[in-house]
């Protein structure tokens, strides 16, 4: 895709992928630097039925959440290299980890949708491994202390 079709990402944006990335559930047992994909995309669109199932178990996500979610994660954007992680970590492109042995996999966010006034937010992280995987549905609030994850849904691990 040409860099003119990426949406832009604003520091809301910025907080969230902290804020998830951040969570211990999510990136606790990776070791050292953690990677992430240089390019957020959105969540698969071959899930179908099931990814919407999987969302709507969340409790307390609100429909604009969903529905922002759902169109905004038809663009692809920049992951802006301004994170605020407690640990170190780089962006990378696709190409430099597809077929790369690194133990920590890489991670692949979404873009975040938002309710109607900013406060919730959904994102889609895929933890891509060598030998393993897994897919979350991450659903944060902003409080506050900034945001933090409300809840999880798993959509797959192997």
């Amino acid at each position: 895709m040409k860099a003119s079709a990426r949406a832009p990402l604003d520091s809301v944006d910025a907080a969230v992928f902290s804020a998830a990335l951040g969570d211990r559930r999510v990136a606790g047992g990776v070791p050292g630097e953690l990677l992430v994909q240089a390019e957020a995309q959105g969540a698969p669109a071959n899930l179908g039925a099931m990814e919407s199932e999987v969302r709507w178990r969340m409790r307390g996500l609100s429909f604009s959440t969903d529905h922002s979610f759902r169109r905004r994660s038809r663009v692809p954007a920049i992951v802006p290299p301004t994170l605020a992680l407690p640990r170190p970590y780089r962006l990378i492109s696709h190409s430099e980890w597809i077929g790369r042995d690194n133990p920590g996999g890489v991670f692949i966010l979404s873009r975040p949708g938002y309710n109607r006034d900013r406060s919730q937010a959904l994102i889609y992280v895929l933890h891509a491994c060598q030998f393993c995987g897994s897919a979350v549905y991450l659903l944060l609030d902003r409080g506050p202390g900034g945001w933090a994850v409300s809840a999880e849904e798993l959509v797959w691990e192997s």
